[in-house]
């Protein structure tokens, strides 16, 4: 999805390369929440869309994380 935003904003598709990045905000990934966040300083991007994208990313980041934690746990930790 990140690169699908890249090839839309280079077409002049600002918005379709905005809705790409905010999937893949939301996925995850870092990049596109960079993203995101310059097209809210550049207007291409509402306060919401922007905000919503944060959390969404940090959710995502947030799940991943904890589900790591558990596999080592699992792992490492059971004696």
């Amino acid at each position: 999805r990140y690169y699908l935003g890249k090839f839309e904003w280079h077409g002049g598709n600002k918005s379709l390369a905005m809705k790409h990045w905010q999937i893949s905000a939301a996925a995850g990934h870092d990049g596109s929440l960079h993203r995101i966040k310059e097209g809210f300083m550049n207007g291409f991007v509402t306060k919401d869309e922007y905000a919503h994208a944060l959390r969404a990313h940090q959710k995502v980041r947030n799940d991943a994380q904890s589900e790591e934690r558990e596999r080592y746990a699992a792992i490492h930790l059971s004696g």
